[in-house]
């Protein structure tokens, strides 16, 4: 059973209170007459204590008389420091800028909780654990993660006319495994402002028009310190009649996890009329996202390790679309303006491949009303379709309707049908189907 969710939304607890410092400083050098130096450090950290009190009252604590309440502290900081060298040079009727630097991140977090349930009132929420009757299994974490990454960039911009950009980098994350930590991403621009050519520069009607075009590779590592690895899950024991502390094998080692990389190409227009008074830029791109990081659940129970699932890099998919944007300036003097902007974006995403062209499933449900297996990924159908019992209406009584059960054993009028879809007239995994689209 799951509680009435509105019962959830106004009688469970859940405050969390944050504080937050953050400190910047830089220094710039001028080496030469076109050549800079500028070194910046920052330094950010953020304390969270977030406290969450279940009182008896919901069915969820039905069996820990007194509710249930947990404390948890987490801390997090992170450094940054980014050194780059710049060199500007005109070059006839052109402006040429340089750039080269280094840049590095280190991110720490620690964590801790507590709990308890078996408290003599509701009233005390979480701010007493030592009033509860059991103790709960209290946990600790510390995780550290770096990014190191070099990085250069060249522009180049001739008589205002033409832009040409290309930078590349090369980052290196510690939480990938040793062979795949670091990757290249290169990334070219080009521009054109028609609007500065001598058939444009002087119209009345067309103040400005840019066409744009840009090719790059981007990657991603979001992804936990330590997932590439080979871990251990803590586990209660019996020896002797006696509960014991011990260590099973959680998850196996995959030294192969790569960065996620993402191939977008973009085609862009910048029109502006009558001096700017309307302004108008339409975008076209195409993104194919290859090597994408999901937990694969293929890993066989035989192979002795709790967990089922192992991150791995699993296919790849593409989403590609439009953007507009109209800008418009109707009224603007000392007392009064009037602006209005309108935006478009529509977007077609695909489940390009998959690891040997198998279904992928996953849970998004939320809090404790979560089930497993409730968006799917399939190769040549939109990301992240809704898995599940498809609703076929309110039982009435008497016999079923054909191509339907329901979810009870002994179903009574007014419980929810759903359609039999393996049609072994009962509930079953081969009943869930795609119901719907999130996009």
């Amino acid at each position: 059973p799951v509680d009435n969710p509105y019962a959830v939304a106004t009688e469970r607890v859940n405050e969390k209170k944050s504080d937050n410092f953050r400190l910047n400083t830089y220094l710039n050098y001028d080496i030469l007459e076109n050549l800079s130096f500028k070194s910046t450090l920052g330094f950010s950290s953020v304390n969270e204590t977030e406290g969450t009190f279940l009182p008896s009252t919901l069915v969820i604590t039905a069996g820990q008389k007194g509710g249930q309440a947990n404390i948890s502290n987490l801390r997090r900081s992170t450094v940054l420091s980014e050194n780059y060298l710049t060199y500007t040079k005109e070059i006839e009727k052109g402006n040429l800028t340089l750039l080269a630097g280094y840049s590095y991140q280190r991110n720490t977090s620690e964590f801790f909780s507590a709990g308890a349930t078996g408290f003599p009132s509701n009233s005390v929420s979480f701010n007493n654990l030592g009033s509860g009757a059991v103790d709960l299994e209290s946990n600790s974490a510390l995780n550290e993660s770096e990014i190191q990454s070099q990085f250069g960039r060249v522009n180049y911009d001739y008589d205002d006319k033409y832009l040409f950009t290309a930078t590349v980098r090369r980052d290196g994350a510690s939480n990938f495994a040793a062979n795949e930590k670091y990757a290249i991403f290169p990334s070219a621009a080009l521009g054109w402002k028609a609007s500065n050519e001598d058939f444009l520069k002087d119209s009345e009607t067309v103040s400005n028009l840019k066409l744009r075009v840009s090719y790059g590779l981007t990657g991603n590592q979001a992804i936990s310190p330590y997932q590439s690895l080979a871990s251990y899950q803590a586990i209660y024991a019996s020896t002797n009649g006696s509960t014991v502390n011990a260590v099973t094998p959680f998850q196996p080692a995959n030294p192969d996890l790569k960065w996620e990389t993402s191939y977008q190409t973009n085609f862009g227009v910048d029109l502006g009329l009558l001096n700017n008074k309307i302004n108008l830029s339409l975008d076209y791109y195409n993104i194919d996202t290859k090597d994408l990081i999901l937990a694969n659940t293929g890993l066989p129970e035989y192979f002795g390790f709790l967990g089922n699932e192992i991150l791995a890099n699993i296919g790849e998919i593409n989403n590609s679309g439009f953007e507009i944007s109209l800008n418009t300036r109707n009224i603007s003097d000392d007392n009064f303006s009037w602006t209005t902007d309108f935006n478009l974006s529509v977007n077609k995403n695909e489940v390009v491949s998959l690891i040997d062209g198998k279904d992928l499933f996953g849970s998004g449900a939320p809090s404790y009303f979560s089930i497993e297996d409730t968006y799917i990924l399939r190769e040549g159908e939109a990301v992240g379709l809704f898995w599940g019992l498809e609703y076929a209406g309110v039982y009435q009584g008497g016999v079923l309707p054909t191509g339907t059960f329901a979810a009870t054993g002994t179903p009574v009028a007014g419980d929810p049908l759903f359609t039999d879809v393996d049609g072994d007239g009962s509930q079953s995994s081969g009943d869930q189907k795609i119901i719907g689209d999130p996009n």
